[in-house]
């Protein structure tokens, strides 16, 4: 809301930074450098917990959920490298935008992936159990779903290339 008010006062918008201008024009320095703060907090937090769900996955793909010192010792490990990797990425790219962007792309080929995973474990009694019947249209629903999200991940990846 801030924003269309800010817009619908006249203030022109900066193209380079557009939510910066906003800020800026609302509330002065003080909001220029109060978004400044937001952008950092988000940007640890994501951080923080992108690398913790993925500690927490390899750690349950890898069974070892033993609360030994040995085990905390690999998890830190495993966290300051996962931390270092992205540094690594952000300093020989050093375009965080392009990063962002390519990194969605990738995302959007985990997703049909992922949802064509669940529709084939749907149909499986040994899984899902006997009393269990996922409905039909739901599956072929699903499939189509997951043949649009995956010609859209393909179309984007061309369209970066």
């Amino acid at each position: 809301m801030t924003g269309l008010a800010v817009v619908l006062g006249g203030a022109t918008l900066d193209a380079a930074n557009p939510a910066a201008t906003i800020f800026k024009v609302a509330a002065g320095t003080f909001g220029y450098k109060f978004f400044g703060l937001l952008l950092f907090a988000a940007g640890m937090s994501s951080v923080i917990g992108s690398t913790f769900t993925s500690i927490w996955f390899l750690d349950y793909t890898s069974r070892k959920n033993e609360n030994t010192d040995h085990n905390r010792h690999y998890k830190m490990a495993i966290t300051i490298g996962f931390i270092a990797f992205a540094t690594l990425i952000f300093c020989f790219v050093g375009q965080p935008a392009t990063v962002l962007v390519v990194v969605g792309a990738i995302n959007g080929f985990i997703l049909p992936i992922a949802l064509g995973i669940l529709l084939v474990a749907s149909r499986k009694t040994k899984i899902m159990g006997a009393g269990y019947h996922h409905p039909a249209w739901l599956t072929w629903i699903g499939w189509l779903v997951v043949i649009f999200m995956a010609y859209a991940g393909i179309n984007t990846v061309l369209n970066l290339l």
